[in-house]
């Protein structure tokens, strides 16, 4: 079975839960995150070594091996970068 790779929005505590959950799904991995704060890259690299961290939103939404996304920023930033994805 193909595995599932998943994207990340935001890596606060929600995205590092997320991770944390996604690594006990079989078939399904974290391959791309996008978090703009140094501090929480390095914490959610614990967690998914081997993610890549995009610079942008955009980046982790067109990234090839993504498959589906979980958006985990903060809840007063879902709605504009939701626009942004096209």
């Amino acid at each position: 079975m193909q595995s599932l790779g998943y994207g990340i929005i935001g890596c606060g505590m929600m995205g590092r839960e997320h991770i944390r959950n996604i690594h006990l799904l079989e078939n399904a991995a974290v391959t791309a995150i996008y978090e703009p704060d140094a501090q929480m890259r390095a914490e959610a690299a614990k967690f998914a070594p081997d993610a890549v961290f995009t610079s942008s939103l955009e980046d982790v939404v067109r990234a090839e091996n993504v498959d589906c996304l979980v958006v985990a920023s903060p809840n007063h930033l879902h709605k504009t970068q939701l626009e942004q994805i096209q």
